[in-house]
């Protein structure tokens, strides 16, 4: 269990620790003790975005040197002391009463041993005597932080060959003109076959109404404009930025796709766009913090608590779950191809603004390390991206699937942009979130735990070989493409057709029906205490472990059977992976319920059903 944040208060009229506070005043602390020499020796420093040092991992503190007539050793020595290194940071506000500055000490425990951090409050002077401190904004809308969005802009047109080329592609088929000036208007515009540079809007919707272009208004948000006031905040936020960085037009969905239910058409046709719109935008702003349309990019901090970096570890800046509730903006299933597709975003969060192109990530404070949880960028906007879906494809998925769809039947749209983009790329065929090239490696997804809550589709929305018929987050067992798992792969099935219907105009949209047909070993398998059991031969009955798509009554499927898929040896062990189907309609017509595994020692050779007769079996 995590201990608790340990507080030490010290106060200069009366101390309520026995670690006396140096003098603050004429000099910073470095100067107070030679010893101070030991810290600053175990310094190694990292370069921020503006050439300042900004990270330090520091040292491990020697009992033997901290005199104890040094206060600052003695109140680093403590803290040491009194720390168990859980799994928490651990802070320890200094306080020398309300006319004095406060200094922060943290602790966390890295790979080798544990580090310590030492901040200050932002615009005061250093009392740690080791670097200077960044400038804090006041607002994430500042003119500050809007001349920093410009600089790492201008930075990433001019000197990223990876982020794609400055040149004006042509503009979606409706944009939002901000028109030249600072004007209270604006109005939505259909170029035509236009180009220019524009700006998109990545954020969370809420469930708050807000004012939409409608087939009712277009004509009226065309001619005559939207008064500002009358949009949400985060769109008025946006249209701010995007008027600081000196650019004419903004994309946002709400107001440049017809949003009517019974105008479905121009939805449709735009979400094929959408893999255009996002890569071809000159920049895209991810309301990062807000959960709905209404609350707004910029946050605004209180100057007198705000701490800035003295001496810094590196810190993640988007955190690795998907629900945080600090950037709701990445649990939404929409906002995820945004991101990816963008060749450069800009993220508003509650604390700073932070920047992702291909070739960067930063960040105002400039400790910025990890990326946005994720697939890498490099993986689809590179120029010098050549390979197929696969791995790519496998692992976007597993991310896309645990987030948040308001509709269910948005599974496949809300990917279609990426799915397109791989299309462009690798040339290969879509079928409902899989690929034709790859689709029997593909059909070895299996639901996530738990699995308490999932349920069957209730309106049709894909084939049940495909994971886009299930809700609920998903995963693969074993990484095909991975050198050390597999030494060798054995398809048990071939593929000798799949198809897929599109439901409208765009070919990695929404589906109206599905089906794959095989060459495969159709085995009759029943349930079993821990899992299933198949008849591969009349020597052999072959126990498996399954994991249903969803939480079945066993009486709803009184008869299945198995397909054998493939079976991966890695040298050591033979991985049996197989589709686990009921009947469906007339002949070996099956849907399927779950996937079923088995391992073994050796290699089995084909695990006793190589001596069955392959039957065509169609699955739908």
């Amino acid at each position: 269990m995590a201990s608790q944040n340990k507080i030490i208060r010290v106060d200069t009229t009366e101390s309520t620790t026995s670690t006396p506070v140096p003098d603050m005043v004429g000099h910073p602390l470095a100067d107070a003790c030679p010893q101070w020499e030991w810290l600053k020796a175990g310094v190694k420093s990292q370069v921020g975005h503006d050439n300042k040092p900004m990270q330090c991992h520091a040292f491990k503190p020697r009992p033997d040197r901290c005199r104890k007539q040094c206060q600052q050793c003695q109140l680093l020595l403590q803290a040491y002391l009194n720390t168990d290194f859980a799994e928490h940071w651990q802070t320890f506000p200094l306080s020398w009463g309300s006319t004095r500055e406060v200094s922060v000490l943290r602790f966390k425990p890295p790979s080798r041993g544990p580090s310590i951090i030492l901040s200050a409050i932002a615009n005061t002077p250093n009392p740690w005597g080791l670097q200077g401190l960044l400038p804090s904004a006041e607002s994430t809308g500042s003119s500050a932080s809007v001349r920093l969005a410009c600089r790492w802009l201008d930075d990433c047109i001019n000197n990223h060959p990876s982020c794609g080329s400055p040149h004006d592609p042509v503009l979606p088929t409706r944009v939002l003109d901000l028109g030249l000036d600072s004007s209270t208007r604006v109005s939505v515009w259909e170029p035509r076959g236009r180009t220019g540079r524009y700006v998109c809007l990545s954020y969370c919707w809420g469930k708050s109404e807000f004012t939409m272009t409608t087939q009712d208004n277009l004509e009226n948000h065309i001619e005559r404009g939207i008064d500002l006031k009358d949009l949400p905040q985060t769109f008025q936020d946006a249209i701010q930025v995007v008027r600081g960085l000196k650019l004419r037009y903004l994309w946002i969905d709400a107001l440049c796709i017809i949003q009517n239910e019974d105008h479905h058409e121009d939805w449709k046709r735009e979400c094929g766009n959408m893999a255009s719109i996002y890569r071809n935008s000159h920049l895209t702003i991810a309301a990062a913090w807000a959960d709905s349309a209404n609350g707004g990019c910029f946050t605004t901090t209180d100057p007198g608590v705000v701490f800035g970096p003295v001496m810094m570890r590196k810190v993640f800046h988007f955190p690795p779950v998907r629900n945080s509730s600090d950037f709701p903006i990445l649990a939404r299933a929409w906002t995820f191809q945004e991101r990816l597709l963008a060749p450069r975003v800009i993220y508003f969060s509650r604390q700073e603004i932070l920047w992702e192109c291909t070739e960067l990530r930063t960040c105002e404070c400039g400790g910025v390390t990890n990326p946005v949880p994720g697939i890498e960028k490099l993986d689809l906007n590179s120029q010098g991206y050549t390979g197929g879906v696969g791995e790519i494809w496998r692992r976007l998925v597993i991310q896309y699937s645990g987030l948040q769809l308001t509709c269910p039947d948005d599974k496949l749209p809300a990917l279609s942009g990426l799915a397109q983009a791989m299309t462009l790329r690798s040339q290969e065929n879509y079928l409902a979130g899989l690929w034709k090239e790859t689709l029997l490696g593909d059909m070895c997804w299996n639901a996530r735990y738990p699995r308490a809550k999932r349920q069957p589709q209730t309106r049709w929305r894909a084939p049940s070989w495909s994971w886009a018929s299930v809700d609920g987050p998903i995963d693969y067992y074993v990484d095909l493409n991975s050198e050390a798992f597999t030494r060798s792969i054995k398809d048990h099935a071939l593929v000798r057709e799949a198809k897929c219907t599109p439901a409208g105009p765009s070919l990695t949209g929404e589906v109206e029906d599905g089906f794959v047909t095989l060459d495969g070993f159709l085995i009759p398998a029943s349930f079993g205490d821990s899992g299933i059991s198949a008849n591969c031969s009349d020597l052999r009955s072959l126990q498996l472990t399954w994991i249903p798509d969803w939480v079945y009554d066993m009486e709803e499927i009184p008869v299945i059977y198995l397909i054998p898929v493939m079976t991966i040896w890695n040298g050591f062990f033979s991985h049996l992976y197989g589709l686990v189907v009921k009947p469906h309609g007339q002949g070996t017509e099956m849907t399927r319920v779950g996937l079923a595994s088995h391992v073994e020692p050796d290699d089995p050779g084909g695990f006793g059903f190589l001596d069955c007769e392959k039957q065509v079996v169609k699955i739908v």
